[in-house]
């Protein structure tokens, strides 16, 4: 029986590490993290060099929210650390059961699922730098569309390309 992990792999979709500061301004009670979904209890929340307890705050996984219980003070440095991922859990595991947990067919869909998001995807996570999003897309296209031709006719198993380019700028920003 297929996996999340199986199907993360095959999608080159594997959890990262992450890390975002923000100077606190003694008001503001939500913080945006820069990138997600982030992973279930991966994040960590610093504020002032302390790690906050998790009474104190909520993490939103899917949306990226960091929401205080009350504002931190004025001037104090806030700390998030977590993994993320491009495509949230839940999805891929209700394409894993839409796809009779079979981990190939599963991979063609979430493939085809990230092609129709990259260009909104690196837009916004990149601020649009110097990314091919047209190749992206196409890249992802391609090889959904060579999964499932390798599934509806084994004996093109080695035919498979897996040497697709995944070298993507990863633009790294951090800070307020």
């Amino acid at each position: 029986m297929a996996d999340l992990e199986d199907l993360r792999q095959r999608i080159d979709d594997l959890p990262k590490y992450r890390y975002d500061t923000k100077t606190a301004d003694g008001t503001a009670t939500k913080f945006q993290v820069s990138k997600y979904p982030i992973e279930s209890n991966s994040g960590t929340i610093t504020v002032g060099g302390s790690v906050y307890g998790s009474s104190g705050y909520t993490l939103n996984g899917t949306s990226g929210v960091v929401s205080f219980t009350s504002a931190p003070s004025n001037g104090t440095q806030i700390i998030a650390e977590y993994t993320c991922t491009q495509l949230n859990g839940t999805h891929l595991n209700d394409i894993l059961t839409k796809n009779g947990q079979d981990v190939e067919l599963a991979a063609a869909e979430a493939l085809e699922v990230r092609a129709a998001g990259a260009a909104s995807y690196f837009s916004f996570v990149s601020g649009d730098v110097k990314i091919d999003k047209t190749k992206i897309a196409t890249d992802f296209m391609k090889l959904a569309e060579q999964i499932r031709a390798n599934y509806y006719a084994p004996e093109r198993q080695a035919t498979v390309d897996t040497q697709v380019e995944w070298e993507y700028q990863d633009q790294e920003q951090t800070g307020d």
